[in-house]
């Protein structure tokens, strides 16, 4: 079946090491890409995905399952770059991690305020919601660094994913008695 892609705002307003998000799908379907939006250089990039949300298991690396890990050469500033490309499954909700594993070159947009956890954008199929921005801990460690965007208590601006998803749905399984 086609290719869908669906696309945040390319417009950066702040940056880190990665980004945490969730995603939900309400019929099943195949991610094949993800494109982030990267400073220019080559960059290695980690994408971890949990069942449920990201929320309470930012700074755990508990039910993450890395996706894959590679090398990553930036098309430019506010583009989406091709993560390489990827087989995974969703039909509920996702928490995604997207990060580079040394560096601080993933670009997000700070806000709106409306606070993560939100709408970012959808279209009936998939929805990309707000999330937070994420550094790396002491020695490139993932899970441990400082989070950005909204989770203490009265913040209400999270960080939002800039990029793409990349979909397919699977094809129709026919009903009926033949």
């Amino acid at each position: 079946s086609a290719q869908t892609t669906l696309t945040s705002n390319l417009v950066v307003t702040n940056g880190q090491s990665g980004v945490m998000f969730d995603i939900n799908s309400v019929t099943p379907i195949s991610i094949t890409d993800f494109g982030l939006n990267l400073d220019p250089g080559t960059w290695n990039i980690a994408v971890y995905t949990r069942p449920g949300t990201f929320l309470g298991f930012q700074n755990s690396a508990a039910g993450w399952s890395l996706l894959f890990q590679r090398n990553v050469t930036s098309l430019a500033l506010n583009t989406a770059t091709s993560l390489g490309g990827t087989s995974f499954c969703i039909n509920a909700l996702t928490g995604v991690y997207i990060t580079a594993t040394s560096g601080t070159p993933t670009n997000y947009q700070t806000g709106p305020a409306n606070g993560f956890g939100t709408l970012l954008v959808g279209n009936g199929t998939l929805s990309i919601f707000q999330g937070i921005g994420k550094a790396l801990g002491a020695g490139n460690a993932l899970f441990t660094g400082a989070n950005f965007g909204g989770l203490t208590v009265g913040a209400t601006v999270g960080r939002s994913f800039s990029g793409s998803i990349t979909y397919v749905q699977p094809p129709a399984v026919p009903t009926g008695t033949g």
